[in-house]
């Protein structure tokens, strides 16, 4: 009962979606439903009435003419019915999927991303978004129609006998519960092993997608997938099938015991017809009404366990609609040049771990300077970034932008202030055009500037060699777009840097598809036109960190060392291992590394 309750509950909060997407055609809906619904049982009673008088030898004209009006009525409502509820389908599609990419603006941070609860709901909200709606308005409508239609079919028997009506309902219900109970169990066990199902799910496009195709067939892993499908199929299945064979059992016990009420009813309503207590019409009532209601409650259970689905869904909607920002924004300044930054005694720590990220991390970036970051896999470079960017809340300490603490300014403002490529950077499905200028919509008209900027990073060259102009849509999502080389990809990235205009600039590892002389002259053009701006970069090659004003050491979430490459090479041991490590191949008096051999970081 409280599990009825909370799904009413839950699809009456569903149901204001409906307004939100279009008041009018909501409206429409609501005085066609029961119209629709009514119509058999009119058309049944007025039948009745009409066999009874031409059985009498009595006037029809009346009775056929109403019959004809309410037949053609109920064929007319069925097209405006269908038309209305596409229409509103189309409207809570594109209401629902527009409010979940609203509220993907108020997570600013990136901590929810990493419960993998939240994920494993987030995934299911998102790629079933574009179909949910349809089944909340298909079932929710077909439910209080088949409620309706039943309930009159059931009033109509009741004017001859209303005992045998309540026979005939209470001999299906039982049936019709215990229907519900296979789907919702059914449906609440693959909720429960959510991650049992998307696995199976994850298994079948390993084998379809191109995502792993290449060792998958390197490996010929197919017999190998196919058997986790299979294993993991049957645990999810196995217990659901045994429940429902019992229940069928029980079913068939219900529909012989609702059979047998119904024929017994069919013997009382032919000899009342006999001794002349009721018409002959009443047999027509009888006998549609009984195929009306077992037909009516039998979709209402089929399709109020679909809702329920849908109402698991529309649950995870509503929590994640709920959801509070996961970063702190209570700062409203607007930051004006930034340009300087400074980490005091700063300390994180990612969910779940007990090991800090970044443990008591101090020093400071001057306007200009070109601050390269180094160290192992797992020292904190990236988190450091991360951090920067407010993607999280630090655990103490206090970041500061242009001498004030960074809460102070807006989120959006402070983000705003900087360019960022990171090393696992988007690749957009959309124009070149497009993706260039993202990086500053202000200036998304500004032709002059995207065309200086992709000389600058070099896409232009790859462009003309392609044959291609700006307009040129990149992925294989769409028919017409191209796939661009990681090292190509990577150069679009820089583009956006270049033509974001910023004076804050971070550089995540984006050369990481790059040869090591490409990366070396990237970097090299890359810091010779940022001369007038603050450059923080990531990087596990070390032959650019000449280039560099002063590297940040990290080691195991601590700074190592903060220095010019020249000092660090005479005082610090462990910076300077790094570096001789990775040069041990470089030509003697070279720049330039024949091969290098990359710190894991």
């Amino acid at each position: 009962m409280k599990q009825a309750t909370e799904a009413l509950k839950l699809y009456f909060k569903s149901l204001s979606l409906f307004w939100r997407a279009s008041p009018l055609i909501a409206i429409l809906l609501i005085l066609l439903i029961p119209i629709q619904a009514v119509v058999p049982s009119i058309l049944v009673w007025l039948g009745q009435y009409l066999i009874d008088t031409v059985t009498n030898a009595k006037f029809i004209t009346g009775y056929l003419i109403s019959w004809a009006i309410v037949f053609f009525l109920g064929n007319l409502v069925t097209p405006v019915m269908t038309t209305v509820q596409g229409v509103l389908t189309d409207r809570l599609i594109s209401t629902m999927n527009i409010s979940l990419m609203e509220k993907s603006k108020d997570l600013k941070g990136l901590r929810a991303f990493e419960n993998s609860s939240f994920y494993d709901d987030l995934q299911i909200i998102s790629s079933e978004a574009s179909w949910r709606p349809v089944n909340l308005i298909v079932f929710g409508i077909n439910i209080l129609r088949n409620v309706i239609t039943s309930l009159s079919m059931a009033f109509l028997l009741a004017k001859y006998n209303p005992l045998i009506a309540l026979l005939i309902l209470a001999s299906v219900i039982p049936q019709s519960i215990i229907t519900y109970k296979i789907q919702q169990e059914s449906f609440e066990t693959m909720v429960t092993l959510s991650p049992d199902s998307r696995r199976i799910q994850y298994y079948s496009d390993l084998l379809l997608t191109k995502y792993a195709a290449k060792e998958i067939r390197i490996f010929n892993l197919f017999d190998f997938f196919i058997d986790k499908y299979r294993q993991t199929f049957q645990s999810i299945h196995g217990d659901i099938s045994n429940k429902r064979y019992k229940k069928m059992i029980a079913s068939i016990l219900f529909i012989s015991l609702g059979s047998m009420v119904s024929i017994v009813s069919l013997f009382w309503f032919i000899q009342s017809i006999r001794s002349g207590q009721i018409q002959i019409g009443a047999l027509l009532t009888f006998t549609t009404s009984i195929i009306y209601i077992n037909q009516s409650l039998s979709s209402l259970v089929e399709e109020s366990s679909m809702l329920y689905d849908t109402l698991l869904y529309m649950k995870k909607y509503f929590t994640f609609m709920d959801m509070k920002p996961d970063v702190s924004n209570r700062g409203s300044e607007a930051i004006k040049d930034l340009s300087e930054i400074s980490f005091h005694d700063v300390s994180f720590t990612y969910q779940g771990n007990e090991e800090k990220a970044l443990d008591a991390i101090t020093f400071h970036v001057n306007s200009g300077e070109k601050i390269a970051i180094v160290g192992e896999n797992g020292a904190g470079k990236t988190t450091l970034i991360k951090l920067l960017l407010r993607f999280y809340d630090i655990d103490s300490g206090r970041i500061e932008s242009n001498g004030k603490d960074i809460l102070t300014y807006d989120i959006q403002q402070c983000r705003s202030s900087f360019s960022v490529v990171f090393q696992d950077f988007a690749h957009f499905s959309l124009s070149i055009k497009d993706n260039i200028v993202m990086s500053n919509l202000s200036e998304k008209d500004n032709i002059k500037r995207m065309v200086h900027a992709a000389e600058e990073s070099g896409i232009d060259k790859v462009m003309a060699h392609k044959n291609i102009d700006y307009d040129k849509i990149l992925g294989k999502e769409y028919t017409e777009g191209i796939e661009l080389s990681g090292g190509e990809w990577q150069k679009l990235a820089i583009t956006k840097a270049y033509f974001s205009g910023k004076k804050f600039l971070i550089l995540d590892e984006p050369t990481a598809a790059l040869d090591p002389r490409s990366e070396y002259e990237m970097f090299r053009n890359f810091l010779n036109l940022t001369e007038d701006k603050t450059v923080l970069f990531i990087t596990h090659r070390l032959a650019a960190v000449k280039l560099s004003d002063k590297v940040l050491v990290l080691k195991e979430g601590k700074i190592h060392g903060f220095d010019t490459h020249e000092n660090l090479m005479k005082v610090n041991q462990y910076y300077r291992e790094l570096y001789t490590m990775q040069t041990s191949g470089y030509y003697e008096g070279e720049a330039m590394p024949r091969s290098t051999v990359e710190v894991q970081g």
